[in-house]
């Protein structure tokens, strides 16, 4: 059985493309930290390229650039958000850390402009396509367009949906499967949705500086919660009103957890999120893979949340 380090793929291909010892040294901790979280993107990128039985050795190259992408957009989102403490990067300058976030933006592409494979056009293609589409996503997101939960989910769409797609997408390629990618990509776009509903449950009970409710994020449960009668919960309409300050939040914080716990916004946010991941199945089950084995254990990541 074939098994992948990425993390020190991912080393080596910076050594390779990063002659300046002080920016290796400082994207060594990011990549570090990252893996703490898990390369959640490139275990799908390596586990489709398992199901279509690939044999390239390029895969690793191809997770570890998968793996760049999303760190730089990682990075990206937190400079937006103001949101860098408690992360590896948490102590570096706005304008120095932009340059590492580009710089990773670019090392990816390289590594997939380096590989060596038939596809790498159509690899590249999508690679190009579906960051925009993620990066249009992000916009609406920071911008806070969305009015309702319909929006909110097409705005997820964009962001996540297109980013799992990709991570997938390289992966069918690399195995160089001549498999259709609409169904694909559209299972793809589901788990990503569902992916971002998760996270977005378990962020909503949180109150502190990195919280959506902090950065007035307008989150599926946090649309929810707007829209509840609940009289408890009209401090935080108040909050997202500017009508009260975060500190006078906080003084209620005890109170309003308790009330988002019963206004049932998480469970909501849950069942939303298990519909998606329904329907990613109902598409995967229906697909005949090369390697079934490697099917059904995706089949279990799915389940099991991405674990």
């Amino acid at each position: 059985m074939r098994t992948y380090d990425v993390k020190n793929s991912m080393f080596s291909l910076l050594d390779f493309y990063i002659e300046n010892l002080e920016i290796r040294e400082e994207i060594y901790k990011f990549i570090e930290s990252k893996e703490e979280h898990g390369f959640y993107f490139s275990r799908l990128t390596i586990l489709h390229f398992e199901m279509f039985n690939g044999s390239s050795n390029e895969i690793i190259k191809a997770a570890s650039a998968v793996e760049y992408l999303n760190l730089a957009l990682d990075i990206i989102d937190d400079i937006q958000d103001e949101d860098n403490a408690g992360n590896a990067w948490g102590s570096i300058n706005k304008a120095t850390l932009l340059n590492y976030a580009i710089l990773l933006i670019f090392i990816s592409q390289k590594i997939l402009i380096d590989i060596e494979l038939m596809k790498k056009d159509a690899i590249l293609r999508y690679f190009n396509e579906l960051t925009i589409t993620a990066i249009q996503g992000q916009h609406l997101d920071l911008n806070m367009v969305c009015t309702n939960e319909e929006q909110y989910l097409e705005i997820i769409k964009k962001k996540s949906g297109a980013l799992t797609s990709l991570a997938v997408v390289i992966g069918v390629l690399i195995a160089q499967d001549n498999y259709a990618l609409e169904s694909i990509i559209e299972y793809a776009t589901y788990i990503g949705i569902s992916g971002q509903l998760l996270n977005d449950a378990s962020d909503v009970i949180r109150l502190d500086d990195k919280s959506d409710v902090r950065n007035k994020k307008l989150t599926f449960p946090v649309l929810y919660l707007l829209n509840h009668p609940s009289q408890n919960l009209a401090i935080v309409k108040s909050y997202y009103n500017d009508e009260i300050g975060f500190g006078e939040l906080i003084e209620n914080r005890e109170l309003i957890i308790k009330e988002i716990l019963n206004s049932k916004a998480i469970e909501y946010t849950l069942i939303y999120k298990e519909i998606f991941v329904q329907k990613a199945l109902e598409i995967v089950k229906g697909i005949t893979f090369s390697n079934q084995k490697k099917k059904y254990e995706f089949i279990d990541f799915l389940l099991g949340g991405g674990k």
